[in-house]
């Protein structure tokens, strides 16, 4: 994600699922926020209920 917000020049949101979801015990989690020149802002951890906000300016 950091790669394509600073190609782009944009911000960048990626949501994921975290902790166990049905058979799978673990998923991958790294829910996170990218500025527009590819600097990490926020991100969750993988365990369950991670959760990330940010305001965008």
């Amino acid at each position: 994600m950091q790669e394509r917000a600073a190609a782009h020049g944009v911000w960048v949101v990626l949501s994921t699922a975290a902790g166990s979801s049905g058979e799978y015990r673990e998923t991958s989690g790294g829910s996170g926020v990218w500025a527009p020149d590819g600097t990490l802002v926020a991100q969750a951890g993988p365990e369950a209920g991670a959760v990330v906000t940010e305001t965008l300016n």
